[in-house]
């Protein structure tokens, strides 16, 4: 009994771990589509950013589910916010902070090249800069959501609000497989915030 050549035991091992990588991104894709199936609406929030939403030229629906710990938005064609349910109790001003930033996210299309920078990691899985570019492309988005923000709100309360929603995070059982916020570039954003 022989081995394969090398190059095919090679393509082999690609395939494994490209294809444990695409079944993260499957399984992310059918938890944003039960947040999207199961989320209530939440009209006090949808008419809020349907009135913050100059610039987006598509309808973003806004709705509340009991999974996530912070907001969480997804969808191109059809983009989706979903804030956690206890967001009902929230400030005004926190809600619109958060609205603001989410908005931001779809305005730039964030969601979609971040799915794109995710499958470039599932196929060049074997590449370290793949995966330090995603997660710097992923901060850099984070960081100008955060600007848009700032053009209308106070920084230290915003970054109050980020600290408070990292840490309900770190409680919650888990986030959405394919959100783009890391609780580990925080401290990076909240020093941003407040230079």
């Amino acid at each position: 009994w022989a081995l394969p050549p090398l190059p095919i035991m090679l393509l082999c091992g690609w395939l494994v771990w490209a294809a444990f990588f695409m079944m993260t991104l499957v399984r992310g894709f059918l938890e944003l589509r039960s947040l999207r199936r199961f989320g209530l609406p939440w009209r006090h929030a949808q008419a809020l950013a349907d009135g913050l939403a100059a610039g987006v030229h598509r309808r973003i629906e806004v709705l509340l589910h009991e999974s996530p710990a912070g907001p969480v938005t997804f969808g191109v064609l059809r983009p989706l916010v979903v804030f956690p349910a206890d967001a009902q109790n929230w400030d005004e001003q926190d809600l619109e902070r958060a609205l603001v930033h989410e908005l931001e996210h779809v305005r730039r299309n964030d969601w979609a090249i971040h799915c794109l920078a995710r499958l470039t990691c599932a196929l060049c899985w074997f590449h370290p800069l793949v995966w330090i570019a995603s997660r710097r492309l992923t901060l850099e988005a984070e960081r100008s959501c955060d600007d848009a923000v700032l053009k209308s709100f106070d920084a230290a309360a915003y970054a109050d609000q980020l600290v408070w929603l990292a840490r309900k995070r770190s409680k919650a059982r888990k986030s959405p497989a394919l959100a783009m916020a890391n609780l580990s570039d925080l401290a990076q954003r909240v020093s941003a915030l407040l230079n």
